[in-house]
């Protein structure tokens, strides 16, 4: 339900049933938390985005508890961290995106605050209005390592085999790169071998190693077109649970 002014004031006077507001949408007005938002108890989808919020907190308190929400959007505000966050044991979509969230702690709170967290945006799916934590190293991995029942960050899935995420870590992309330690040829010729075969053997087997040696692992053409066959179908998917959401 997008408020009009009309309604804001009938709600701050007691004329609205605040039990029966199920969403509510303050998006761009330029406002601050009030104790209507608190009244709302029922509420499964609230949208604060675009309101220049540095705080949750209504005054020097923290909002009550969030049982029935769902869905909450809190993108393009100026928060730096979460600790005025409310307790949201249902919340399944979490909208951060285009804050001044700077350290991977700040979202640590998430789960205990929000143990029930599916999909969670710090940044766009493109990569724009990210937060200053999406720029540190391993980002994604460290993320998920927190939440572990996470499903969804910044748009891509966690777990599935062809992410972003999960290709940055198979090769190492999000890992300070050591040197590789020489390989010793360990191979072993019969004794009917004489001695200038296998000295010559020998050699050509350490070459042949260390042509082949590579000193990172490579992605097959065939798992990029899979992966990008994907990446479409999970654009196509957002947009209609973008939709979805919207309608």
């Amino acid at each position: 339900m997008e408020l009009s002014r009309d309604m804001i004031v009938g709600m701050v006077s007691g004329e609205c049933l605040m039990e029966s507001v199920f969403s509510l949408s303050l998006e761009n007005k330029g406002i601050a938390l009030s104790s209507v938002v608190d009244e709302c108890f029922n509420l499964k989808k609230l949208n604060l985005a675009n309101n220049q919020l540095q705080t949750l907190a209504i005054g020097r308190t923290k909002l009550e508890p969030k049982e029935h929400l769902k869905y909450f959007d809190l993108s393009h505000n100026r928060l730096k961290n979460l600790d005025t966050f409310p307790i949201c044991e249902r919340l399944q979509i979490l909208h951060l995106e285009g804050n001044l969230i700077d350290s991977i702690d700040d979202i640590l709170v998430l789960k205990d605050l929000a143990p029930n967290l599916k999909q969670l945006f710090l940044q766009s799916v493109s990569g724009s209005d990210a937060n200053p934590v999406c720029a540190r190293s391993g980002y994604g991995r460290q993320i998920a390592q927190m939440l572990p029942d996470l499903q969804v960050l910044d748009g891509m899935r966690l777990r599935y085999q062809f992410s972003l995420f999960s290709v940055e870590q198979s090769l190492g992309l999000d890992q300070i790169p050591t040197k590789e330690q020489p390989k010793h040829d360990t191979q072993h010729h019969t004794q009917h071998d004489t001695q200038h075969d296998t000295h010559e053997h020998t050699n050509k087997d350490s070459h042949a190693n260390e042509g082949s040696r590579s000193p990172q692992q490579v992605v097959s053409k065939d798992a990029i077109e899979r992966f990008e066959s994907d990446i479409g179908s999970l654009e196509a998917v957002l947009e209609s649970c973008i939709k979805a959401v919207n309608s």
